[in-house]
């Protein structure tokens, strides 16, 4: 195993997709019940009632059960090697040997058994803690070391295979929203920023790489980094991830070009797939994990991350047989921009969701499931990653021969001092003098008019940006003109609201005969109301009242100086009052 240097990780190669497009393959694994949950009595919330199905239980918040359907459902009872090969199974053999983009990816709450199920967790009997040349896999081997094995199995069963396939591993962690290389020596350097591309697609700068060559190699590796890889104790796990860890394993594989290879069917492709291998840390609930402090923190940050994961999925499941699609929040997450590739994109992508059994964390489960479903009707596109085929190479090799071979006579000819010949013609020397000053006339033009057209640019770019200031002008005075006609339209419509036509002539006179009966009957109440108090009123002073009243009102109204207002009949009111017009409102009343 010899260390590569650090460099940034290498570009998309050119590929040629695959001709159907295939759905991400989800299975659930329920794992047994803790020593903790059985001493207090626990109650069962799911149940896996098939292959395929499972059931959440109801409760006091759900009436019915509710059944979920996914491609594997493994229960507690399972064993690690049942749920590699029913979920792995030839993934290794089929996809990544093909040239095909694999990812595994794990996810569940904290404590539901997820590294134990991809093998990180670095048991007594693992195969991390094995020291033997060959590394022989335990029965407590999770999916990783599994895969791994079967990766060098495969690569040792090819014909030359030690020479041909190459083996390159990489691993890092999210932590707090931030990239740490976990094979970098120097903690200074460990630190990484990572890039999307539409060409490259996602880049990670300055990423440490390693050669391996066997199962030993990569588990030794593995051990350094959980070394360096955050844990805590919460109240749910003892051994709690605080970060998402990523491995990823690239294979690049020649082609058999030997002689007593006379298999037509073989391919004389040069061709790279990657295998990812995800180890998400759980979501949290602080109420259930009573973590404090830093803990605390980086648990709010997990699920901060975990939640964009949650929205990609979400979206991207809406947006399958849709024409108005919504957006994947890809970038608003450091997470989902690694597993890009995984979701939506070109890798064969499987994932494990692993749930607890007790009904305490029935709300957590329901999420995990409900996920894993959303998940299962997302649709890749895997792509074969092709680098060269051996053909073009030995064209390319024919070609660069026959280029040298030609360069090297044109030397020995120019050495010689003799004429040069090219395409079968004499040139001399005097004719190579003539051809080179030409040449020099020709390169002098060139340069004068490279140094013109620049000149042009520049004009052109100094016009565009005046032209762009005078329309950005022009945009702000229309802008103020339409304001200031759409503020005269406005005062047009109030005023013609509060200073409407006045009442015509034939109004008036309605008006008019309108008070004159009014007077009468106030002079008839008045007359009435004379004998029924201890003091006498005048009959012919309050008929000169209102009457006066009557025709200074009716003068002023004839003017066209006040506008009437009418009041209820009452004794201590006038019979007419008035008003001037621009005190008057729309509906007749007086404004304050």
């Amino acid at each position: 195993m010899n260390i590569v240097s650090t460099i940034s990780c290498p570009k998309k190669i050119p590929a040629m997709a695959e001709a159907t497009s295939s759905n991400i393959s989800v299975a659930v694994r329920i794992r047994p019940p803790s020593t903790e949950e059985l001493n207090k009595q626990w109650q069962e919330c799911v149940r896996a009632t098939s292959a395929s199905a499972i059931v959440a239980l109801s409760t006091c918040a759900t009436k019915h059960d509710q059944v979920f359907e996914f491609d594997t459902v493994f229960g507690p009872q399972a064993t690690q090697e049942e749920v590699y090969a029913g979920t792995v199974g030839n993934l290794i053999k089929d996809k990544i040997y093909k040239g095909f983009n694999g990812t595994i990816l794990a996810y569940g709450q904290t404590g539901s058994g997820k590294s134990f199920t991809m093998g990180t967790d670095g048991g007594s009997k693992s195969s991390l803690n094995s020291n033997s040349g060959s590394a022989p896999l335990c029965f407590s081997d999770g999916v990783i070391p599994r895969a791994v094995h079967e990766l060098f199995h495969t690569r040792a069963s090819l014909p030359s295979g030690t020479e041909r396939v190459k083996v390159e591993m990489t691993y890092l962690e999210v932590l707090n929203a931030q990239v740490f290389d976990l094979l970098a020596k120097d903690a200074s350097s460990a630190k990484l920023s990572v890039k999307w591309t539409e060409e490259e697609g996602v880049k990670v700068d300055k990423i440490t790489r390693f050669d391996v060559s066997s199962l030993t190699d990569v588990m030794r590796l593995f051990e350094q980094a959980s070394a360096k890889r955050k844990t805590a104790p919460t109240q749910m796990n003892a051994k709690s991830s605080r970060s998402h860890a990523v491995c990823t394993l690239n294979v690049t594989i020649a082609p058999d070009c030997t002689d007593d290879n006379t298999d037509p069917n073989f391919s004389r492709e040069t061709i790279s797939a990657k295998l990812t291998l995800v180890d998400l840390a759980g979501s949290e609930r602080s109420d259930h994990t009573k973590a404090e402090g830093d803990t605390k923190k980086e648990g709010i940050k997990i699920n901060l991350g975990l939640y964009t994961l949650r929205r990609v999925v979400s979206n991207l499941s809406y947006n399958q047989g849709r024409q108005i699609k919504r957006i994947v929040p890809y970038r608003e997450s450091t997470l989902t921009l690694l597993l890009r590739d995984s979701l939506g994109g070109s890798s064969r992508t499987l994932i494990i969701a692993c749930i607890s059994p007790a009904k305490s964390n029935y709300q957590d489960t329901i999420r995990t499931l409900k996920f894993a479903g959303r998940a299962r009707k997302i649709k890749n596109s895997p792509v074969r990653n092709v680098i060269s085929s051996a053909f073009d190479a030995a064209a390319l090799d024919e070609e660069n021969r026959r280029l040298k071979a030609e360069n090297r006579d044109l030397l020995s000819q120019l050495k010689e001092g003799g004429a040069i010949a090219v395409n079968h013609a004499e040139i001399s020397e005097d004719e190579y003098e003539e051809l080179k000053s030409e040449n020099y006339k020709l390169n002098a033009c060139l340069l004068s008019a490279i140094a013109e057209l620049t000149e042009l640019r520049e004009e052109k770019d100094r016009s565009d940006a005046t032209l762009t200031k005078c329309l950005t002008e022009n945009e702000i005075l229309q802008q103020q003109l339409r304001e200031k006609e759409e503020a005269e339209k406005r005062w047009e419509k109030v005023n013609k609201i509060l200073y409407g036509p006045l009442p015509t002539k034939r109004a008036v006179i309605r008006l008019k005969r309108q008070y004159q009966s009014r007077s009468k009957q106030v002079a008839r109440k008045s007359s009435s109301l004379v004998g029924k108090f201890t003091f006498h009123t005048p009959f012919n002073r309050t008929q000169r009242k209102m009457h006066h009243q009557t025709r200074n009102a009716m003068r002023q109204i004839h003017q066209n100086r006040c506008v009437p207002l009418l009041s209820p009949m009452k004794w201590n009111n006038p019979v007419v009052r008035t008003a001037r017009v621009d005190e008057v409102d729309r509906m007749g009343n007086v404004r304050a």
